[in-house]
């Protein structure tokens, strides 16, 4: 056989190598990476016959960070690989190279050795090397904070979360996630969640994440001071209390404890409170070097009946505001998507935002378009 035809027969035999694991080889400016992806089971599929979804219209249950699914609601892993196996085709579909998957923030500490966060689905993301990353947290270090009392913060308590973080990054992560300070209830199965954005544990996961090099993707809805809860989310569900405290200088304080940890703060452009201004972020981006900004960027037709689309870089036709225009521009190394998308096996009919968010960067001028989608997240999330 000829030198030529052996390279042509080496070729062939890595692109199938490719294939099968969904792997590909692309060059680092064409990277298109979603830092925000929850897999998820339907809670209608299990043994107890739940109905798959909370009023709100979110999952009934999400999966990872649920607190022990697979145990409690009688499915397998299966529910879960065919839920990657979807995202892949998701992904091929939008010409995603790279997602990061990770637990919704739970209210609840499920306990060190307890089941859920990234344990759920770390064993698919070594199915698809080079497409799936994980986060972890959500459930093992995100409880924690939330069931823990700024006072009852021992040395104790802080060397067993400075455990389960470490745990976690053992594991593989490439980062934190989700954390919330403040998460708001969007029915049944969808928790609402409020703490102090500077409460110790923050600050000391601020520290590691620091000392580690690594990220942590953060969820707060911006509240600059003390107020009522918008009248409009009362469509939400009465998950969430009258009223909101304020926590924009407790974040800024976050922030500043300590400049080399990186957060990730998700969810921009789905904005229920009306908070995250482009006045805010421009302010916040400024002055903190190492806040780092995601963009949920919404469907058009989705907005005029949705409370949570406020302060969208988009308008009803599609196009972008010519403030986020001049912010993305003004910052271009700074933001990056996080879709929010929650994947099931493909039993759950709910319109996907995956591929509205990956229509997004399209929109923006060539140099920034490429930071946006897959240039910032490879160098925040160190993912080659």
């Amino acid at each position: 056989m000829s030198s030529s035809a052996r390279t042509f027969t080496s070729l062939l035999a890595l692109a199938s190598i490719f294939s099968a694991t969904g792997a590909r080889c692309v060059r680092a400016e064409e990277e298109r990476i979603d830092t925000h992806v929850h897999l998820i089971y339907l809670a209608g599929h299990q043994k107890d016959g739940g109905t798959g979804r909370g009023p709100g219209g979110r999952p009934g249950r999400p999966g990872p960070g649920g607190g022990g699914a697979a145990e409690k609601g009688g499915v397998g892993a299966s529910d879960y690989e065919a839920a990657a196996a979807r995202l892949i085709e998701m992904m091929d579909r939008a010409r995603v190279t790279k997602v990061i998957i990770l637990p919704p923030p739970s209210a609840k500490n499920l306990g060190a050795k307890g089941a859920g966060d990234y344990r759920e689905f770390i064993d698919l993301i070594a199915k698809y090397p080079g497409r799936l990353s994980f986060v972890g947290g959500g459930s093992l270090l995100n409880g924690m904070i939330q069931e823990t009392a700024a006072e009852a913060v021992t040395e104790k308590v802080r060397q067993e979360f400075r455990r389960r973080a470490e745990e976690i990054l053992g594991k593989g992560a490439k980062g934190f996630g989700e954390m919330t300070a403040l998460h708001l209830s969007e029915g049944e199965g969808h928790p609402f969640e409020e703490v102090a954005p500077d409460h110790p544990l923050f600050l000391l996961l601020a520290d590691i994440a620091a000392e580690k090099d690594v990220p942590i993707d953060f969820h707060m809805d911006a509240v600059a001071e003390d107020m009522d809860l918008p009248s409009r989310l009362s469509v939400l569900g009465t998950g969430n209390p009258k009223r909101l405290k304020g926590n924009l200088a407790a974040f800024e304080r976050l922030l500043a404890h300590n400049g080399k940890a990186r957060i990730v703060w998700q969810h921009a452009g789905s904005d229920p409170v009306g908070g995250m201004t482009v006045d805010l972020l421009r302010r916040l981006l400024k002055s903190h070097p190492n806040l780092f900004v995601a963009l949920r960027s919404p469907n058009p037709r989705a907005m005029p009946e949705n409370p949570r689309l406020l302060n969208t870089p988009v308008d009803e036709t599609g196009k972008i505001r010519a403030d986020w225009l001049s912010l993305f521009t003004e910052f271009p190394d700074r933001f990056m998507i996080g879709s929010d998308t929650f994947v099931s096996d493909g039993r759950d009919d709910r319109r996907s935002p995956f591929e509205g968010a990956w229509r997004f960067p399209e929109k923006l001028p060539a140099d920034v378009a490429k930071r946006v989608a897959g240039g910032n997240a490879a160098r925040v999330y160190g993912i080659e």
